[in-house]
């Protein structure tokens, strides 16, 4: 089933110089996954990734154990929501629609609208902004999406982070 979208328009990304028409609007958090081949957890998950044991709220508690988490938090916060929008995909291994760019932002909003803000305030929380790619997008696409994003200008990776996700697409 196609992910629910409030207020959706159809744009268009660029990415590696072909156009894919996305969807934009509000996604509801808890139709959400943490993506748990995130280069900034990958590595944090290696028993659990055995074990078979991943988990929405392990990932979760990963995202937040981050020093740039809280000046992030506070700033979203402040600001009242976030500037740019997720990256959403429907994920084949699971059929669950996942954020391939943005977890740290999706772990902002569960904090929010689970634990930080008074009650009155948690259902603004609970809507994040995404862009979601079309079900099916090769996952190439989405790979050479984030490897640009993130290596060219967010928030850094660790190097190891950064070896280990250029070394899996390599292999």
């Amino acid at each position: 089933m196609p992910l629910e979208l409030r207020d959706s328009v159809t744009r268009t990304m660029m990415i590696n110089g072909v156009e894919h028409k996305v969807e934009n609007g509000l996604a509801k958090i808890s139709d959400l996954q943490f993506w748990d081949s995130n280069p900034r957890i990958y590595s944090k998950l290696e028993q659990e990734r055995k074990d078979g044991t991943i988990t929405k709220d392990l990932i979760y508690k990963k995202m937040i154990s981050f020093k740039d988490y809280e000046p992030l938090k506070n700033q979203i916060k402040n600001d009242g929501g976030t500037h740019e929008a997720l990256i959403v995909c429907l994920n084949p291994v699971n059929n669950e629609y996942t954020v391939y760019e943005g977890n740290t932002r999706l772990a902002i909003a569960i904090q929010l609208f689970e634990n930080d803000e008074p009650p009155q305030e948690r259902p603004k929380w609970s809507e994040i902004l995404v862009n979601v790619l079309p079900d099916g997008t090769d996952e190439k696409v989405i790979n050479r999406l984030i490897g640009t994003m993130q290596l060219t200008g967010r928030i850094d990776w660790r190097k190891f982070e950064e070896s280990s996700y250029l070394y899996r697409q390599v292999k």
